[in-house]
């Protein structure tokens, strides 16, 4: 049912889709539709969420070095953000989220998903509670060209351009924590 209103979503955006398309295009009565889901909003929400707890990024291991694992979560984020359902969902949100406020309020809400292996894997480093606000700043370097290319009705990157930004992500990241750290100690 979420993939059917995914795709009706993506390909007529939140204005046109209409419950009774995504009930038809999900095979399930319109009355099983309302009966998941109160409207149309909801049913964003719903796709939203799940969509980004369906990401699939995997727990990174403490063990890890910090690179490593900035590069690990990088390349798993950028490969699900690139995918024609998420991909989709966020030129969406680029398109229509101002005129609808449940379509910025969904995609935050997923967004929590999408943050939190991050901010756990830092505050295990030892970034503390600068962690969440750390890694909200990596994301922002890491998706602000797919962010643009969903702005300007541009294809996804090419896996040899996610590969270059997530290099370059990782390398502005490690060398602005480093001076991070090395100021709060001074601080301190």
């Amino acid at each position: 049912m979420l993939n059917a209103a995914r795709a009706e979503f993506i390909e007529k955006g939140f204005r046109a889709a209409t419950m009774d398309d995504i009930a038809v295009r999900a095979n399930v009565s319109k009355r099983s539709l309302y009966s998941w889901h109160a409207d149309k909003a909801a049913l964003f929400r719903a796709c939203a969420v799940e969509g980004a707890r369906d990401l699939a990024l995997a727990v990174l291991d403490p063990a890890l070095d910090l690179e490593v694992g900035l590069t690990q979560y990088a390349t798993v984020l950028l490969d699900a953000l690139s995918d024609h359902y998420a991909f989709g969902m966020g030129s969406l949100l680029m398109r229509e989220g101002r005129d609808f406020p449940d379509i910025p309020d969904a995609v935050e809400q997923g967004h929590q998903y999408i943050l939190e292996p991050l901010t756990t894997f830092l505050d295990e480093k030892g970034f503390g509670e600068s962690s969440a606000r750390l890694s909200r700043l990596f994301e922002s370097l890491l998706v602000s060209d797919l962010q643009q290319r969903m702005v300007l009705g541009l294809s996804p990157p090419t896996k040899e351009e996610s590969e270059g930004r997530i290099a370059d992500s990782v390398r502005l990241f490690l060398y602005g924590a480093s001076a991070w750290q090395g100021a709060a100690r001074r601080a301190a």
